[in-house]
């Protein structure tokens, strides 16, 4: 799908309809609603461009969040300051 549509990706929320004319199956079974990757999903659905701009984001509040506890004033919101980047975080 990435090298079909690089920058525009496929359109928002239409992997489940698309994926199939890109499977190697015969007979697609069953309902394919997301990819296992929300990252390449998302690439797939909004293009690289869009992709690179959510990498940034997430590398900011990554390296925001590994920065902030340093610069408070005790220690209590040392630890706090660890808390807002990492609910947006799936593991």
């Amino acid at each position: 799908m990435l090298r079909d549509f690089p920058l525009t990706g496929i359109g928002a929320g239409s992997f489940y309809a698309v994926y199939p004319m890109y499977t190697s199956a015969v007979v697609v079974t069953g309902f394919t609603r997301h990819a296992h990757d929300d990252y390449l999903q998302f690439a797939c659905e909004f293009g690289l461009v869009s992709a690179a701009v959510l990498g940034a984001v997430v590398a900011g509040l990554a390296l925001d969040g590994h920065s902030r506890p340093t610069q408070a004033p005790e220690q209590l919101l040392q630890g706090m300051g660890f808390a807002p980047p990492w609910p947006s975080w799936r593991c």
